[in-house]
């Protein structure tokens, strides 16, 4: 797991504030309430929160790239006005974003092995009875193993065939 990069933190920051904007009465009502504190304490409290809310952690030095991330900008997005399909588009490629992965992962797989992407497929076809579309990303994970310990051990009965019977 990756923490997030100073990059992705400043996002989130971004996008945490747009929200704050977008909501004066929010805002007015936690300035209100805190007259002790200052906008900025009172700013980076809220925000907090909503991530607490959005990922389960409230420190950004605690959350990660895979997993928190998108998450963290959909749930600011949907708090800013005109921007809800935006976060539902971003909280889908969360969702997805690991199948993507995995499948790539075969396709490297199957070329390393020197096997055609058709050869995972029949073994999906026939294990888990779908096509490589519709498999989840443990079964796609599965497969990926699947195809490296095959091409593992037709590189090794390629090599013992290459290598000459020494009698002594």
């Amino acid at each position: 797991m990756q923490l997030l990069t100073n990059e992705q933190k400043a996002t989130v920051c971004q996008l945490a504030r747009e929200a704050w904007d977008a909501h004066p009465e929010i805002r007015d009502a936690l300035l209100e309430a805190n007259p002790h504190l200052g906008k900025t304490e009172i700013f980076q409290a809220w925000r907090r929160v909503e991530q607490g809310r959005a990922v389960g952690r409230q420190s950004l030095t605690q959350c990660t790239s895979e997993g928190d991330f998108l998450k963290l900008c959909a749930h600011f997005r949907a708090m800013i006005p005109g921007q809800e399909q935006r976060a539902a588009r971003t909280l889908a490629r969360h969702a997805i974003e690991p199948r993507l992965v995995a499948l790539h992962k075969l396709r490297q797989a199957c070329e390393r092995a020197g096997v055609d992407l058709g050869y995972p497929a029949k073994i999906c076809r026939t294990q888990y009875r779908c096509s490589l579309d519709q498999a989840s990303e443990k079964q796609l994970w599965r497969l990926v193993y699947t195809v490296k310990n095959r091409g593992t051990a037709k590189r090794r009965e390629a090599a013992a065939a290459a290598r000459p019977d020494d009698p002594f």
